[in-house]
């Protein structure tokens, strides 16, 4: 298909609210395809085209009308699959990270720290952990326990309990209280292991989010689809949402906004509570996770589409109300983690078996690191399942 023969399909088969949009996409992605740089497959691909393809595998991904389908295919044809799914060549493995601070990765044989060098200290054997407020200690759970541990003395525990399946345990921008999920309910445990209670009898499977100040006023969905803003010093509820359709992931921003990804839509609220952006992701999109960039009003999701089987992570302007993509690929996106600095996102790209360190700003280079499992799993025999990262540490001190 030639493209006078695109164009005139796009204008000539009009759909109600879809004709401006899907002017707007082709106007975008055509501009894009001209000005690529024609690349063998042995040599390196360049990010231009690299975001060409990601722009590409989005419309394929999400059209959803009759003429998007048309625009993919002619996509597909000019671009090239290898294109969609590629990335910039990668390093052969883990020899440091590209920004200040360290990671915190849980894989088959449990959590580990990476250091900055690319050293790796293995914590211990931990479904999850997370970190404290400037990485003076790490939470880490397995089973019915949690613990709180020294991230440099790991063998030293400073506190430790026992309940019902613990799960998305996260503390407080001060350090004085931890939040985390104990079967269907949501408990409270003091910084230094006293005071463990009860704060919700029930809610759902989503992992509770702080507020980025000092007063602990916590955000977390409930069973019914809601999502409540509470005072936990107080127990004071300050606020809830409407019920919204599958809430998965929440956030806040540094200004006090609530962010709340849900199937298909990511929605944000201001500080008084109003809903001030709906943001539409597209039919059949899901499974996301949100994360805050440090010091900013810009979120970055992940979203999948079962039906292409693609993944996509896109940059959120809360300001402006506009979204970017950063990079799509085959498979799932299912990790993100900011650097301290926010200069750069890490993506974890588990069917490539790669990590991924995006520049922050739209078009920026992408840093790939392969084979990524095996420095997570030593002894494991034959293929190990790919590591999850659970926070980049720490905010600010390393600005």
């Amino acid at each position: 298909m030639k493209d006078k023969d695109v164009r005139r399909l796009l204008l000539s088969v009009p759909a109600p609210d879809e004709q401006r949009a899907e002017e707007r996409t082709w106007e975008t992605v055509s501009r894009a395809f001209a000005e690529r740089e024609v690349v063998p497959v042995a040599r390196r691909v360049p990010w231009k085209l690299i975001a060409v393809a990601a722009a590409a595998a989005a419309v394929i991904g999400i059209a959803v009308s009759p003429v998007g389908s048309q625009v993919g295919g002619w996509i597909r044809d000019k671009v090239g699959r290898e294109h969609v799914v590629g990335v910039a060549p990668s390093k052969p493995a883990l020899v440091g990270l590209p920004g200040p601070g360290r990671l915190l990765v849980t894989g088959p044989s449990g959590v580990w720290i990476v250091h900055r060098d690319g050293s790796r200290r293995r914590v211990g054997a931990y479904d999850a952990a997370t970190w404290s407020p400037n990485g003076l200690f790490v939470a880490a759970w397995k089973g019915r326990n949690l613990v709180a541990l020294d991230p440099e003395r790991t063998d030293e525990v400073h506190w430790s309990l026992t309940r019902q399946r613990i799960a998305d345990t996260r503390w407080s921008p001060s350090g004085f209280r931890v939040a985390y999920r104990s079967g269907k309910s949501l408990r409270l445990v003091v910084g230094n292991g006293t005071d463990d209670r009860q704060l919700v009898e029930r809610v759902a499977a989503v992992a509770p989010a702080w507020k980025l100040v000092r007063e602990h006023v916590l955000a977390y969905a409930a069973m019914d689809g809601r999502v409540i803003v509470e005072d936990t010093d107080s127990r004071t509820r300050l606020w809830r949402t409407r019920r919204l359709p599958d809430p998965v992931s929440l956030a806040w921003t540094e200004t006090g906004r609530l962010a709340v990804l849900s199937a298909g839509e990511l929605r944000v609220f201001g500080p008084d509570s109003r809903l001030t952006r709906i943001q539409r992701l597209g039919a059949g999109l899901g499974d996301g996770i949100l994360a805050a960039r440090p010091g900013s009003e810009t979120l970055a999701y992940s979203v999948f589409s079962k039906a292409s089987g693609n993944g996509a992570v896109w940059l959120y302007d809360v300001e402006a109300g506009r979204a970017t993509l950063l990079f799509s690929g085959a498979g799932r996106l299912d990790d993100l983690a900011w650097s301290p600095d926010g200069r750069l996102l890490l993506v974890g790209w588990a069917a490539a078996d790669q990590w991924l360190y995006v520049a922050s700003r739209p078009g920026g280079r992408v840093a790939a690191v392969s084979s990524v499992s095996a420095g997570f799993a030593p002894g494991v025999a034959g293929e190990a399942a790919f590591p999850r990262v659970d926070g980049w540490c720490c905010p600010r001190s390393f600005r």
